[in-house]
């Protein structure tokens, strides 16, 4: 994996006391086992999607995946329907 540089001002890192962490969840070969996994029916990816929320509900999804209190395991935000223009009437 290659990225572009950044610069970074280490004088502000260094003057505000801050630190820089990074972190990687998944290499190569987890992304090719989780496909494989997918593909063989291993793993139902509709199974592991517990909720559906519209973008204009977005907040709900956020309290719903921070409160644990439901069976959350993977929430969705779909976009909203889409609003159909109704003509203007002649004369408004």
């Amino acid at each position: 994996m290659s990225a572009a540089p950044i610069s970074i001002d280490t004088w502000r890192l260094v003057g505000r006391e801050l630190g820089i962490r990074s972190s990687l969840s998944h290499t190569v070969d987890d992304v090719r086992t989780a496909v494989a996994m997918i593909e063989s029916g291993t793993v139902v990816v509709s199974d592991l999607l517990t909720h559906t929320v519209p973008l204009s509900d977005a907040r709900r999804a956020f309290r719903l995946l921070a409160s644990r209190t439901e069976e959350v395991l993977k929430c969705v935000i779909v976009p909203d329907p889409q609003v159909t223009e109704q003509p203007t009437p002649e004369g408004a």
